[in-house]
């Protein structure tokens, strides 16, 4: 049995690029100064034991910082790609809304990449003739700049309507995954709003 790297820190002043070795050569993970990373839901199983030489070498120069481990007994048979991917990053339950939200934060990704992000809207209390269903829009920062998604919001009685998506998001590092409600007019209408980012 043996203890490997599982969770890592970088302690120096520079981006770490750590490659994989044997593993495609363009791919590469990217720690900025200060950030701590779970490797586990970013990597395969081979690939996260492919990769134990190097940081331990990292760890040694003091570059990097080990932050928790994990036995290799503990991986052996039990963990394998197919369980280590998505991992879920953030829940949220926005429950009995009645007012518009600008840029409330979902999740704060510390490594850049594609993320799902699903939602699940139900109005819950009826409308009346002055109220008027929001907009619900998720945004995130990519390489071109700040992005939404529209996702449609039911408007209807006591739980009759749900409206629901699923799609992916790629996000720079430090940017968060917001969402927005907008336009909205609440004086009966309800909606709670349920937010499940994974890493992917």
């Amino acid at each position: 049995m043996a203890l490997l790297i599982r969770s890592i820190r970088n302690e120096s002043a520079t981006p770490i690029v750590l490659r994989i070795p044997g593993f495609d050569p363009t791919s590469a993970i990217t720690l900025l100064p200060g950030v701590t990373v779970d490797l586990l839901p970013l990597i395969t199983l081979d690939e996260f034991q492919a990769l134990q030489a190097q940081l331990a070498s990292l760890v040694a120069a003091g570059e990097l910082s080990t932050q928790a481990t994990v036995n290799s007994s503990d991986l052996v048979g039990t963990v394998d790609a197919a369980t280590l991917l998505p991992a879920v990053a953030a829940t949220v339950n926005a429950l009995a809304v009645s007012a518009d939200v600008t840029n409330a934060v979902l999740f704060t990704p510390t490594v850049t990449g594609m993320y799902s992000v699903s939602v699940y809207a139900v109005c819950t209390a009826s409308a009346t003739g002055g109220d008027v269903g929001p907009s619900l829009l998720v945004g995130w920062t990519d390489e071109s700049g700040f992005n939404q998604n529209y996702v449609a919001t039911p408007l209807g009685a006591n739980a009759t309507l749900i409206s629901y998506a699923t799609f992916p998001v790629w996000d720079i590092a430090t940017n968060p995954i917001v969402y927005t409600l907008s336009g909205g007019a609440y004086s009966t209408l309800r909606y709670d709003l349920h937010f499940v980012v994974e890493h992917i």
